[in-house]
């Protein structure tokens, strides 16, 4: 799997999960109520792919901390808030300030080449019977695509 395919499942599990949380705490129902299978192939892989993701973030680290110039980011960011308060309004948002002789095109280039590095992880596989009965539409099984068994 590349970075950008893991973070895509990352994300995306972490987005069950959160809707998995608000409809128990709004109906006290469980999505996955019986599918011990299941919510433990979830919880595993969001597990795994939390670890194997933590090279890319220190890598990403590096690579922000190398091209923006994140102190005088955090004046401008204080300088909005101060200015949203005095006007009575949220604070906006900042663009980001790049150390000089940086450009945001290789930056992105930067980044998207780490995205594209194929990174070994082993995936905790599921049957796709293991969603039967389950009350999901399709964009949310296209979430598990990388953890069902052909």
């Amino acid at each position: 799997m590349t970075n950008q395919e893991m973070l895509n499942a990352y994300n995306g599990l972490k987005l069950f999960q959160e809707k998995e949380a608000q409809i128990y705490k709004e109906d006290g129902k469980k999505i996955l109520s019986g599918k011990i299978k299941l919510s433990y192939a979830i919880n595993k892989n969001t597990n795994l792919l939390l670890n194997a993701l933590k090279p890319y973030e220190d890598t990403r680290k590096e690579l922000m901390e190398e091209y923006r110039d994140l102190e005088q980011e955090e004046k401008a960011i204080e300088e909005e808030k101060k200015r949203a308060e005095q006007e009575k309004r949220a604070p906006g948002n900042v663009d980001i300030i790049l150390k000089e002789g940086k450009s945001v095109k290789e930056l992105n280039q930067k980044i998207q080449e780490l995205l594209g590095l194929e990174m070994d992880f082993e995936v905790h596989k599921v049957s796709l019977e293991e969603f039967d009965g389950l009350d999901i539409g399709s964009w949310e099984l296209g979430i598990f695509m990388f953890m069902i068994e052909d």
